[in-house]
């Protein structure tokens, strides 16, 4: 799946009453909870990679590095 904004994540995953911020989901993606980088200014997420819902912490760093390759 392509990557999504901020917003267009937030719109697929949680309802209007419940989005974060978008700070909050920067802080998110620094923290390693969620998958997304930032490409020239703006942040992206790839909804394929969930990490906020993965507790195996081997599990996430294994999807993570072959995130990166593909």
């Amino acid at each position: 799946m392509a990557l999504m904004t901020i917003k267009e994540y937030c719109n697929s995953r949680f309802t209007r009453a419940s989005c974060p911020s978008a700070r909050t989901v920067k802080r998110w993606i620094a923290q390693g909870k969620l998958h997304g980088q930032k490409i020239g200014g703006q942040y992206y997420i790839d909804p394929d990679i969930d990490v906020l819902y993965v507790a195996n912490e081997l599990v996430v760093k294994v999807l993570k590095h072959g995130a990166q390759k593909t």
